[in-house]
């Protein structure tokens, strides 16, 4: 292909098709920059999900620990007081009324503390436990406000004074059923999980 034009003479110009294998060269290069920077993309997400996922796992262990602190702590502060407070003569922890509210809470830990553990177990054998965490979420969070609220109830007018520690454990225990999903969300997961 010759090109003529006044002053230009006859002159070689690039062939077209030369130059469309040049533009073809520099479009792959640019869709392989592309194909790389997704990639890239790809692979921070993974490490960012990774991250995410030993944070979510860290800070449903702090949960767990929460609940237990919460829990345990209203039950050691209601029987403590309970040993202490006297009405009519004697420890109101001899009265039926207290010890049947003690037992029960001793016994909900004790339960919720198993389904805690069962959740781990599966997920330390890699098996499923959505389910199973869910509940453990669902009970340990309701646990610890209702061993709050036994304990408010068994230290009678000193629950709500600021001095006595289960004031704080009522206040903060119902951040355990808002926090990670409220109870609502828990309970969708497990009817989920049950095929509902």
């Amino acid at each position: 292909f010759r090109a003529r034009g006044p002053g230009l003479g006859a002159q070689d110009c690039p062939r077209r098709d030369e130059r469309d294998r040049r533009e073809r060269a520099l479009d792959l290069d640019r869709q392989e920059a592309e194909v790389d920077a997704r990639r890239d993309a790809l692979q921070a997400a993974a490490r960012d999900r990774q991250v995410m996922d030993k944070l979510e796992e860290r800070q449903g262990a702090d949960r767990n620990r929460a609940w237990a602190r919460r829990a345990q702590g209203a039950l050691d502060e209601a029987l403590a007081y309970a040993k202490e407070r006297r009405a009519f003569g004697k420890p109101i922890s001899k009265y039926q009324a207290i010890q049947a509210k003690l037992a029960d809470l001793s016994t909900e830990i004790e339960a919720a503390r198993l389904l805690v553990y069962k959740a781990a177990r599966l997920k330390d054998a890699g098996r499923t436990f959505t389910l199973t965490a869910a509940q453990a979420k669902l009970k340990t969070g309701r646990l610890a406000v209702r061993c709050s609220e036994e304990a408010v109830q068994i230290h009678g007018g000193y629950g709500y004074i600021e001095e006595y520690p289960v004031c704080r454990f009522y206040r903060d225990a119902k951040i355990l059923t808002i926090g990670e999903g409220t109870d609502e969300v828990q309970q969708m997961v497990i009817a989920r999980a049950l095929g509902a």
